[in-house]
C-alpha cells in the first residue's frame, strides 16, 4: 500500500559525470553506483549524466519503501531524460524485475493498495509475468511508530526459515487468501485477525523488534483492527477506528518516552509515482 511518504529528484542539469546530492550521508552513494541511478542505466545504458538533487522523507531501512522509491524513481528518470515513452506495464516490468518481486513497487508506481504477483524470467522482459489488482483503499486512521534503529532487508531475512512444513505453508496461505478477500469487502476485523496471524514472517522477525507485541497490546486496548511489522520492519503500523485515534496516539507519545522511536500519521496516496 502507498502512504505519504515521498522521495522527490530534481534533475539539475546535465554533467560531465553522474552526482545525485542527497543528505543520507556516507552510506548512500552520490555517483552511479546510487540505485536510482543505477536503475535509470539499467533501463537507458547510454543515458547522458546529469546532476541530481534528492529528499526523501523516507526513513532507510525500517520497512517503509526506501529502496522500492529508489527504483522508481529511476525508471521515472529514464523515461525523462531519455524521452522514452513507457507504459506502464513496461514500468512495473523493469520494477518488478529490478526489485525482484512487485510488493512495494507496484503500489509505489500506481499508488493505492495493491495486490501481485510476478513470475521473475530475468531473460527479457515479458508482462505476462505480472499480474496485479488494485484493491479499495481502507477508511481507517494508520498509525507507525518508527524505531530508531533501521533493520536492513538481508537481516530481516536471514532470520526465516529455509523451508515451511506442508501443513503449515498451507495454513498461512489460507490467511493471507483471507486477507485479501477481506479487505476487497472493506472488513476490517476479518482482515485485521488475518494480520496478526500471519504465519510466513513475523512471527521469527517480531525478535528482532520486542518493540511490535508492546505496541499491539496497546493498540488492542484502543479497539484497533490490526498491528503489524510494515514490511520486514522494524516500523510498527496500527489500523484503527479514528474514533480511538487521540487515545491511542497519547498511549502511544507514553510509550516513546521509554521506546525510543518516531511517531507517524499515515494517509494513504492513490495516485502512485508522478513526474511534475
Amino acid at each position: 500500500m502507498a502512504l505519504k511518504l515521498y522521495l522527490t529528484v530534481e534533475i539539475v542539469e546535465p554533467s560531465d559525470a553522474w552526482i545525485i546530492e542527497h543528505d543520507f550521508g556516507p552510506q548512500i552513494p552520490i555517483d552511479k553506483n546510487n540505485l536510482i541511478i543505477q536503475t535509470a542505466l539499467k533501463i537507458e545504458p547510454t543515458l547522458p549524466p546529469h546532476h541530481l538533487k534528492m529528499r526523501s522523507e523516507i526513513p532507510l531501512e525500517h520497512g517503509l519503501g526506501s529502496s522500492s522509491s529508489a527504483i522508481v524513481a529511476g525508471i521515472k528518470i529514464a523515461e525523462v531524460i531519455g524521452n522514452r515513452g513507457m507504459s506502464i506495464l513496461e514500468q512495473l516490468e523493469w520494477a518488478c524485475q529490478i526489485e525482484g518481486h512487485p510488493d512495494n513497487v507496484v503500489p509505489t508506481l500506481l499508488g493505492g493498495l495493491q495486490v501481485a504477483s510476478y513470475d521473475a524470467d530475468l531473460s527479457r522482459l515479458n508482462e505476462e509475468n505480472l499480474t496485479f489488482l488494485s484493491l479499495p483503499v481502507p477508511t481507517c486512521s494508520m498509525i507507525a511508530f518508527v524505531p530508531n534503529y533501521s533493520l536492513s532487508t538481508k537481516a530481516a531475512r536471514n532470520v526465516l526459515p529455509a523451508s515451511f512444513a506442508r501443513q503449515k505453508a498451507v495454513m498461512a496461505s489460507s490467511k493471507a487468501n483471507v486477507l485479501v478477500a477481506a479487505l476487497t469487502q472493506r472488513k476490517l476485523i476479518p482482515a485485521g485477525k488475518m494480520m496478526e496471524s500471519d504465519l510466513f514472517h513475523e512471527g521469527y522477525r517480531s525478535t528482532l523488534i520486542p518493540e511490535l507485541a508492546k505496541i499491539r497490546a496497546i493498540a488492542h486496548q484502543h479497539q484497533a483492527y490490526a498491528t503489524y511489522l510494515s514490511g520486514a520492519g522494524s516500523t510498527i503500523m496500527t489500523w484503527l477506528p479514528k474514533e480511538h485515534l487521540a487515545e491511542f496516539k497519547a498511549d502511544l507519545k507514553d510509550f516513546s518516552n521509554t521506546h525510543q522511536g518516531e511517531i507517524l500519521e499515515l494517509k494513504v496516496d492513490t495516485k502512485g509515482a508522478r513526474v511534475k
